[in-house]
Order: structure tokens, then C-alpha cells, then sequence
């Protein structure tokens, strides 16, 4: 830090003392916003990490259940091929809802 006076006259130590003391606080209060920028900073990516992660967990177990719901049909639908259709439909209905699609159905 630099300090000029007008005066011809040198600042005294508690002068000095004061103008160190102002420069250090102005120090910190920079140092300070800095740390509180990064931290906000940091904040909105783990935010964005845990919705990813949370849109991938929730995807995967989706496919997962219409995957369960499907192998469930086709043991029914060669003995009950109307019942195997209502599943069809329903693993289509339960995955367009979670998606938010349009997706056909089959006619029962």
C-alpha cells in the first residue's frame, strides 16, 4: 500500500498505524466478497450436479419398471393377450407420464 500527503511534514506512527489498519480491513472486505462469489459460484454447480443426478436416478428407474412391467407381459400374453394388452398400455401410460410424451396405445 501507498500513502502520499501534501504536507511536507512525515504522517506520524499512529497515523500510519491507522492508514495500515483501513488498508488491511479494505484487504479483507475484497478477500471476503472474492470468497463469497466462489462460494455461490460453487453452490449453484453442486445444485446443478444433484439435479442431474437425481433426473439420471429417476430415468433409470423408469426404464427399469416399464422393462419389469413388460417382461411381466410376456407371460400373459399368449394365455390372456387382452390382459396383455392393458399392461402394454400401462407401461406406455406410466412411462409417458414420467417423460412427459405422447406415445400410442394399443386398442383393447
Amino acid at each position: 500500500m501507498s500513502v502520499a500527503s501534501r504536507s511536507a511534514e512525515p504522517l506520524e506512527p499512529r497515523g500510519l498505524q491507522l492508514l495500515e489498519a483501513v488498508g488491511t480491513w479494505a484487504g479483507l472486505a475484497l478477500e471476503n466478497a472474492r470468497l463469497h462469489q466462489n462460494a455461490r459460484r460453487l453452490a449453484v454447480l453442486e445444485e446443478r450436479d444433484r439435479i442431474g443426478m437425481d433426473l439420471h436416478d429417476g430415468i433409470i428407474q423408469s426404464v427399469y419398471g416399464v422393462g419389469l412391467a413388460l417382461e411381466n407381459v410376456t407371460h400373459t400374453i399368449d394365455e390372456e393377450p387382452m390382459l396383455a394388452k392393458t399392461q402394454i398400455n400401462d407401461a406406455i401410460g406410466g412411462s409417458t407420464r414420467r417423460f412427459e410424451i405422447s406415445a400410442p396405445t394399443y386398442s383393447t
